[in-house]
């Protein structure tokens, strides 16, 4: 690497970043030591009454009336407007409604105390069994945490901080899918292809309105999976688009988006990558990893690393983007609001923006040693080449 001085980098962290409500993005210059691990109970417990945060059960979620949501879903327009018109012959009006009852009973959550107070404590016990820590930057979770307070003045949904998640309904298992349907999952299909397509599209799309409507913090995947390989895989539509609408069409006023990476080093995404097939999640492979979890040595798989971006208004990011399409002079009349293709447009550029906001903070040790190999001259290079070709990088990264 080539000697460089402190003033030969400069790099203006908010220059990226789409404004909020209320001005510019917030971009987190932390230093390097200033780590917090929240499976260590005295510092998470410490974070908590410093931030005056509620306990694990004690959130304000559980008091949102989700059977609620569940009936204002079957009553939404949208989900009345595509049974009516599905009741031509073929099916009965009656049969329609109730195999939309039928999918939002499949779909919806049902966040309860006495469901997730146990959720919790298994998870908590499987996390600090399988992994050393969940390492988040400090400033970053203040960041985060007064977000949440601002977003739950507001009444506005936060992207992230999860009440209710996102899930694949093959996680939907027998006793496993009631313990997290309790606390917060909502299952969602892998595609929504199919016979029940315009039906089930336009019950997801309400639920998710609703749950924005009533400042419900969502957490979903934009990649619709994991990355066996450590690269982002192409963003999915789907959800950020249902979110999208609503606040396209007044029926929801905002929403934050947080950008987040979750990295750990799970070897068997390294099996996979070697040819082994994925095992199909099921009841019986659950009893079977928490048997084997019970044998396995202590914190196996060493730390997760939480990584999160400047959080963003996503009205802001909508109105800043038409702007800048009408500025271009190809798009002098670019208007989501009113054009589909135009939102199509509007829609990918932000999901692609999310993405790169991830990959933008998604930094740990092995994407530093990996640059620093790919980067070498020649076929190899020697273990102090690579030590002073790490540290150089690891300056680069700290002083940027």
């Amino acid at each position: 690497p080539p000697a460089a001085s402190a003033d030969d980098h400069t790099a203006d962290s908010n220059s990226r970043v789409p404004p909020t409500v209320d001005g510019p993005g917030v971009a987190w210059k932390t230093p390097v030591d200033e780590y917090i691990n929240v499976l260590h109970e005295d510092e998470s417990e410490e974070f908590r009454k410093v931030h005056n945060l509620p306990g694990a059960g004690k959130d304000f979620s559980f008091s949102i009336d989700w059977r609620m949501l569940e009936r204002r879903t079957l009553e939404h327009p949208k989900v009345v407007a595509v049974i009516e018109a599905a009741g031509d012959g073929r099916q009965s009006t009656s049969a329609l409604k109730r195999r939309a009852r039928e999918i939002c009973q499949e779909l919806c959550t049902n966040m309860q105390n006495r469901l997730f107070k146990p959720t919790y404590t298994v998870v908590q016990m499987m996390f600090r069994r399988l992994w050393d820590g969940i390492i988040f930057e400090r400033k970053q979770l203040e960041e985060l945490t007064e977000l949440c307070q601002r977003a739950h003045e507001e009444g506005k949904s936060v992207v992230f901080l999860p009440s209710a998640i996102a899930a694949g309904d093959n996680l939907n298992m027998p006793l496993a899918g009631t313990f997290l349907r309790g606390s917060g999952a909502f299952f969602i299909r892998r595609t929504f292809k199919g016979p029940e397509h315009n039906l089930y599209s336009a019950i997801v799309s309400a639920y998710m309105e609703l749950m924005a409507q009533h400042g419900v913090n969502l957490k979903f995947f934009p990649e619709g999976g994991r990355s066996r390989s450590g690269k982002l895989l192409q963003p999915k539509l789907g959800m950020l688009g249902m979110l999208l609408d609503p606040i396209l069409s007044g029926a929801v006023e905002d929403a934050y988006l947080v950008p987040v990476s979750v990295r750990d080093g799970d070897e068997d995404y390294v099996t996979e990558l070697l040819g082994a097939q994925k095992q199909k999640e099921s009841l019986r492979g659950v009893v079977e990893q928490a048997r084997h979890l019970m044998k396995m040595p202590r914190s196996r798989y060493g730390n997760i690393h939480v990584r999160v971006a400047p959080f963003f208004s996503a009205k802001a990011y909508i109105a800043q983007h038409a702007l800048l399409q009408r500025r271009s002079g190809t798009r002098a009349g670019f208007d989501p609001w009113t054009n589909p293709s135009d939102r199509a447009v509007l829609l990918k550029a932000l999901a692609y923006f999310v993405l790169e906001e991830i990959n933008r903070v998604a930094l740990t040790p092995t994407a530093i040693v990996g640059t620093a190999l790919l980067c070498s001259v020649g076929r190899g290079m020697s273990r102090t080449d690579l030590i002073r070709s790490v540290e150089w990088l690891r300056k680069e990264v700290v002083r940027s």
